[in-house]
């Protein structure tokens, strides 16, 4: 996980991650094995999630991903309710510059970006 120690994550901190538009999940199950995080996993195609679904009770990780099955475009998210955003080859499909504006009210704000 290299962006994470580009980012300086501690590894034992609680993060609440989304991977918005997170497939099958390969990326999600990096990031439930190297960060101690809750993590929601956000797709809108169910063949993908069951996969993401199947791997994460394979490897006992299951009860630190939450699966749900939304448009990008249309999520539930409150205000600073997220530590990191990951979305891995994905945000384009809305537009890098979009996404960026839409989900930046989802961060919590810390002080490195302040």
């Amino acid at each position: 996980m290299k962006a994470l120690n580009l980012i300086g994550v501690d590894k034992n901190y609680k993060l609440k991650i989304a991977d918005i538009g997170c497939g099958s999940g390969a990326h999600t199950i990096v990031l439930a094995q190297n960060t101690n995080g809750q993590i929601t996993a956000v797709d809108l195609f169910p063949e993908f999630l069951g996969k993401l679904d199947n791997k994460a009770k394979e490897l006992g990780l299951h009860n630190r991903i939450k699966i749900l099955e939304k448009s990008m475009e249309d999520l539930p998210f409150d205000n600073e309710e997220f530590d990191i955003i990951w979305s891995e080859g994905a945000i384009y499909n809305m537009g890098f510059e979009t996404g960026l504006k839409e989900w930046k009210n989802y961060l919590k704000l810390v002080d490195i970006w302040l």
